[in-house]
């Protein structure tokens, strides 16, 4: 099983009072979601959404702008 890690601009996010990180899974594959409510101007910036096991390393990023 891999380990889902959140990161933003290069620096990995833990959880804070605005911030929600939920891992599922659905038939034999895990799924991760972020949400960010309320979202300021302060959270544009480049997240990445990465999945790591001793098999490989897999991660998607993408770019939040207000």
């Amino acid at each position: 099983m891999p380990i889902i890690t959140w990161f933003k601009n290069g620096n990995e996010i833990f959880n804070h009072p605005f911030l929600q990180i939920t891992q599922w899974s659905q038939r034999d594959v895990i799924k991760s979601k972020m949400e960010i409510d309320p979202s300021r101007q302060m959270d544009s910036a480049t997240y990445q959404c990465q999945a790591n096991n001793k098999y490989a390393i897999d991660a998607k990023t993408f770019k939040a702008e207000f």
